[in-house]
Parts: structure tokens; C-alpha cells; sequence
């Protein structure tokens, strides 16, 4: 799949803003202008946090995915050779042996991006009303190469074999980028065909996919969190079922290993830490731990009153009468009418 396509395919609907416009051409002259600093608004000093920086920003908004089935109509090609341009000048800029032949050949380079974007937006108005040179520039580790539109001169064969090998560059990374962002909508329809059908174990592992293979699309980063919550909880209240019916014909051992891996889940729900607590409890466990399961119950399930009352008695067990009166005090500040609350408060007045 050419990258074009994912700029142009599919039913269009909401056409460009002036601003996405502007932006665009912007972009696109300064990918041509032989300056990867100023293509991705950063100094010749910037170091390699600040140009990673830039270019997920750069790469964010130029995203084939933000245009997908939008009416880029001629801008098309402009977006494209903008979106590939970026990439290149990131590649560039962080393998310091390039950067720093790049950097002898082009001493002018990034010197001072803010009038580099100035003459950027010049050069945009000029291409819009047909006035300036049109030339193509790529980004090589010898510096950047412009080559003329209007220049009839011919080029020796000498001069076309390194033009020829940066223009394969060229559609190497297009394809590697075209090849990803499929590989991505795949996984994700894979994914999203799986949660339609609830089964969360199969649709979390598929989304993560999505967002690995393209992790500029922030729609399949949100999809990967909420589905991986989702086969949490999913995997959670299975092994929370076995666990009870393990608790229901005695079998301790049973109870407390599955109670143990729902709370290795990280559940929100704070049940699988109440019972797993009593069942320690059942098998005379270290306290530490049993109050640090309760605890967590609490924390999760605040409004729950047994989690409290759990607590709370334990707290008194362990003579910690202080904090027993605070859980108990919460207990009744929800349920006035509470009565082991309220005979538990008299107790550890």
C-alpha cells in the first residue's frame, strides 16, 4: 500500500480547514528547503530528547490516520512529501555520524528555525499563487540535495547513481511506513471485531499490536488501555469464581491461589483482597499481610461496609484502637443505624 493512498482512500467527508491548509504547504516547504532543524522547529544544538520531541509532534499531525477519508484533494502529494520529509530529517538528526557530516557540509543549517518557518510560510504563499522555483530536496548523509525543476541541465551518470540510491531510500521508508500503518489497522479491525463479541482475552493482545505498529495513533493507545482493564477484570472475576466455589467445598489452598491471581490482576474491585484476607486469616497467615489485603479492599470499595467492618475488627485485634475508631466512624458516617459499627465504636471509646 503506497502511503498516498492512506492520505486519499475511502469515502471523503470533512474537507481541510484554511489553517490545515496553511499548514501543509508550510510543512511542505520546508520539507523542500534542505534543513531538517528547521523542518522540525529545532536549533543545531537541540539534543536528541528535544528533536524525539518535536518529530512525535511533527509526525502526530501529519499522521496519515488524521486524514484518512478527509478531502485532502491537490494537497495530497504536498502532505505526503511533508509526512515522509519529517521522518527522514528525525532519521537524520539522531544517527550522530550523519548529524555531524550533515553538520560540516551545511554550517548554515539550523541556524535560526523562526526565520526559516518565516521564509517557509513566504515560499507556502508563493507556491499557492504559482511564484517561486519548484524544486525536491532529500535529506542524505552528505547534506541535504536539491534538485531544480527548471534545470534543463543533464546529470552525469556519476552524479544520478547517489540520487538514484537516496530516491530508493525514499520509497524504502515509504513502504516501511505504508506496511506498518496496515499491519496496525489489522490488528486493530482484529481487535475490535473480538470486543464486539466480549471476548477480551483475544481483543487485548491484538489492540496492543495496533499501537506498537503504530504508536503515533493515540485512538489505538486508548483502545489498548481500556481493553488490557477490560481482559483484567475479565480474567478476574473468572478467577474469583473458581475461587469461591473452591472456598464453598472447603478446599483452602485452591481458594487462596486463585484469590492470589485475581489480586495479582490489579483489580478496581477490592473483593478478591477481602476474601483472600480471611482466608489467610483461616490459615493463621502473617498479620502484616492480612491487614495490607484489607486495606487495599478499602481502598478500592470505600462505600463497602463489610470491607470496613472487616478492617475495623482487625484493627481491634491487633489493639490499633485508634484506627479502628476512624473505620468505624466512616462506617457510620454512611449508615448512621449501623449497630456493629456502633458497638464497635463503644468499645474503643
Amino acid at each position: 500500500m503506497d502511503v498516498r493512498t492512506r492520505f486519499t482512500g475511502g469515502a471523503l467527508s470533512e474537507p481541510l480547514t484554511e489553517q490545515e491548509k496553511q499548514e501543509i504547504e508550510r510543512l511542505y516547504t520546508l520539507s523542500q528547503a534542505g534543513d531538517p532543524y528547521a523542518l522540525l522547529g529545532v536549533v543545531r544544538q537541540a539534543d536528541k530528547n528535544t528533536i524525539r520531541r518535536a518529530y512525535y509532534d511533527l509526525s502526530r499531525r501529519l499522521h496519515p490516520d488524521r486524514f484518512f477519508r478527509r478531502a485532502v484533494g491537490d494537497l495530497s502529494s504536498r502532505l505526503e512529501a511533508a509526512f515522509v520529509g519529517v521522518n527522514e530529517a528525525y532519521a537524520l538528526l539522531t544517527d550522530e555520524q550523519q548529524r555531524a557530516r550533515f553538520d560540516r557540509r551545511n554550517p548554515d543549517a539550523g541556524a535560526s528555525p523562526e526565520s526559516a518557518g518565516e521564509q517557509a510560510e513566504t515560499d507556502a504563499g508563493n507556491a499557492g499563487s504559482g511564484e517561486g522555483s519548484s524544486h525536491e530536496v532529500t535529506f542524505g548523509a552528505a547534506g541535504a540535495e536539491v534538485r531544480s525543476a527548471s534545470s534543463s541541465a543533464p546529470s552525469s551518470p556519476a552524479s544520478s547513481a547517489p540520487k538514484r540510491a537516496q530516491s530508493k531510500g525514499i520509497s524504502r521508508i515509504r513502504e516501511q511506513i505504508a506496511q506498518k500503518i496496515a499491519k496496525a489497522r489489522a490488528h486493530a479491525q482484529n481487535a475490535e471485531q473480538f470486543a464486539s463479541q466480549n471476548n477480551w482475552q483475544a481483543a487485548a493482545p491484538e489492540m496492543y499490536l495496533a499501537s506498537r505498529y503504530d504508536p503515533r495513533n493515540e485512538e489505538y493507545k486508548r483502545k489498548a488501555a481500556e481493553y488490557d482493564h477490560q481482559n483484567k477484570m475479565d480474567s478476574a472475576n473468572k478467577l474469583i469464581q473458581i475461587a469461591e466455589n473452591a472456598e464453598s467445598y472447603h478446599n483452602v489452598q485452591s481458594a487462596h491461589y486463585h484469590y492470589k491471581k485475581a489480586c495479582d490482576l490489579d483489580p478496581p474491585t477490592g473483593l478478591p483482597f477481602f476474601r483472600l484476607a480471611q482466608v489467610v486469616r483461616l490459615q493463621d497467615g502473617d498479620d502484616r499481610e492480612i491487614m495490607r489485603l484489607l486495606r487495599t479492599a478499602v481502598q478500592k470499595d470505600g462505600d463497602n461496609v463489610s470491607y470496613r467492618l472487616g478492617l475495623a475488627e482487625f484493627y481491634v485485634e491487633q489493639g490499633l484502637n485508634a484506627n479502628a475508631r476512624r473505620e468505624y466512624q466512616q462506617i457510620l458516617n454512611r449508615d448512621p443505624n449501623n449497630a456493629k459499627a456502633a458497638s464497635g465504636m463503644k468499645k474503643v471509646r
